[in-house]
């Protein structure tokens, strides 16, 4: 009996140790058209032993253990199991299917052709549609912030600027080349709809100069637009977006010196005489503030120390910012508005889009519309033969006459901080601004025009605007002359207008101060040497 044990343990090793140099081979091949399927690799689940298909799809893999199991995986197709559980004598054969969610090849655009992404040399990111959309913003280039590597965006001057792994020039021009549908753009960004936008590529090294020369030094930023597809129904596609941000918290910022600290300060710097040069100036007439007025009439016996203790007190319990918030700034609300059709035939596609944009700034007086059509058409008259046709308008229009009352950060304000800019009944109150209250309450005899400036009214009368019109034409033949050999032409006319009128009318307080400090006294009354009237710029 004992020897019988010993005979079936020896032939169970021996089965083992047969197994263990046991070499699995076969060949892996696609389920949808039987063709061989190279660089499968060929993994034994829990080991790491694996192997992979050569050209024709064959494999071969030692097995170290019994019950093994072959994971079969590849790239665009759903991995697959074996379980090989004796010793096997003939080649295997494995199918695998295509996954349909697999990743989509990539193509790359350099503004100047179409590229697969193994065939674009270079650094580069590509951002699609679907990351484009994340963001609302009516600026299609802001939308590249917080997802782009080497993007930085920067404000110089209260002017964005962006740079492409950063700064490449000092006095020279610092801005991307920016390539829209493989012309340069020339226009202002802000008349491009992000609707009409299917994906952004940034070019961020110098192989783009190989294509766009020395304008290309700051890298190159190409905006490829949406085009109808052949062989699709048609679709309607609208798309609407409101966004609401709340009006900036004056109160939150910890820079900002209140009307009690301010005061103090000023109260100091008069007994040090720091303002005695100002009041002594009878030629200019610099402005002071109210306090400080009134510590001068203390200081020429005018008023007693208790009356000037009551004036100054009541100017503490006072807070612009109050007024800041309830006059100058309001929520704001930006909307967005587009309604496309899209579709195609054998030998046509097209695509047709309009969109409207309106923004309400935070600051009120602000505001900004852009109305676009976008139209793209090709057609095939013959299989090689494409023909392309598009025209794209739009106009842009911003109205500024917003006034911005506190630097965000900075604590600084136009105005000193206990100004009043409003009475109980909301009726508009002066305030000082380039010249001393008291020398404008006689200055002219009262022959001059009122020469007070009061900051509600400058709302209502001055008239700012900024308007562009920019209108682009495409054409385009496509020639497949053979598999390798394309000959293609485009051509593009843009033509871009931009007007700026700034109006102050006579009402405001930018005619008034000119219209006065040019007019002069005569025996008879008054001379005007600037007529009376609005300013046109």
């Amino acid at each position: 009996m004992k020897k019988n044990l010993i005979n079936t343990i020896v032939a169970m090793l021996i089965s083992l140790w047969a197994f263990a140099q046991t070499t699995v081979t076969g060949v892996v091949r696609s389920a949808a058209d039987n063709s061989p399927l190279s660089d499968v690799t060929v993994k034994i689940k829990g080991m790491n032993i694996a192997s992979g298909t050569g050209p024709d799809g064959s494999f071969r893999i030692l097995l170290t253990e019994k019950n093994s199991i072959l994971v079969f995986s590849h790239v665009g197709f759903k991995s697959q199991e074996c379980k090989i559980d004796s010793a096997v004598k003939e080649s295997l054969l494995i199918f695998l299917e295509k996954n349909a969610l697999a990743l989509k090849e990539v193509i790359v655009s350099n503004g100047y052709q179409d590229l697969q992404q193994q065939n674009s040399v270079g650094s580069f990111d590509k951002i699609d549609n679907t990351a484009l959309d994340r963001s609302t913003d009516a600026n299609i280039i802001n939308r590249l912030e917080n997802i782009t590597g080497g993007l930085y965006f920067s404000k110089v001057k209260s002017q964005q600027e962006i740079f492409i792994r950063g700064l490449s020039t000092i006095r020279a021009n610092t801005q991307p080349l920016l390539v829209v549908d493989n012309f340069p753009y020339e226009g202002d960004i802000n008349n491009i709809n992000p609707s009409d936008v299917e994906s952004i590529t940034v070019l961020k090294d110098a192989a783009a100069a190989s294509i766009w020369g020395a304008r290309a030094g700051n890298g190159v930023i190409v905006i490829t637009t949406k085009k109808g597809k052949y062989n699709q129904r048609a679709r309607i596609i609208l798309n609407t977006s409101v966004t609401w941000q709340r009006k900036p918290d004056l109160f939150a910022d910890p820079n900002f010196m209140n009307p009690t600290d301010f005061i103090n300060v000023e109260q100091f710097l008069f007994d040090q005489g720091f303002y005695n040069a100002a009041l002594n100036n009878t030629s200019t007439r610099p402005l002071v503030s109210p306090v400080v007025e009134i510590l001068l009439k203390k200081r020429n016996g005018l008023i007693s120390p208790a009356q000037t203790d009551s004036l100054i007190n009541i100017f503490r319990n006072i807070d612009v910012r109050n007024d800041y918030e309830k006059y100058f700034y309001r929520n704001q609300v930006d909307q967005q508005y587009s309604l496309g059709l899209s579709g195609g035939s054998a030998n046509l596609n097209y695509y047709i889009n309009f969109g409207y944009d309106k923004s309400l700034s935070a600051l009120v007086g602000n505001n900004t519309e852009r109305a676009s059509l976008n139209s793209v058409t090709n057609f095939k008259p013959f299989k090689k033969l494409e023909i392309q046709a598009g025209i794209n308008y739009s106009v842009n229009r911003s109205t500024l006459n917003g006034i911005s009352a506190i630097n965000p950060g900075s604590g600084k304000s136009n105005l000193y901080p206990y100004a009043k800019l409003a009475d109980e009944n909301g009726n508009p109150l002066p305030v000082e601004k380039d010249y001393r209250m008291s020398y404008l309450d006689t200055a002219g005899s009262g022959l001059l025009l009122d020469w007070k400036y009061r900051p509600l009214d400058e709302l209502n009368f001055a008239d700012n605007t900024a308007q562009s019109n920019d209108l682009t034409l495409q054409v385009g033949l496509k020639l497949n002359l053979t598999k390798k050999l394309l000959f293609e032409i485009r051509g593009e006319l843009e033509n871009t207008f931009q007007e700026e009128k700034n109006y102050s009318s006579v009402q405001t307080y930018t005619a008034r101060n000119i219209i006065n400090r040019f007019s002069q006294r005569t025996a008879s009354g008054i001379k005007r040497n600037v007529p009376y009237g609005g300013i046109l710029d």
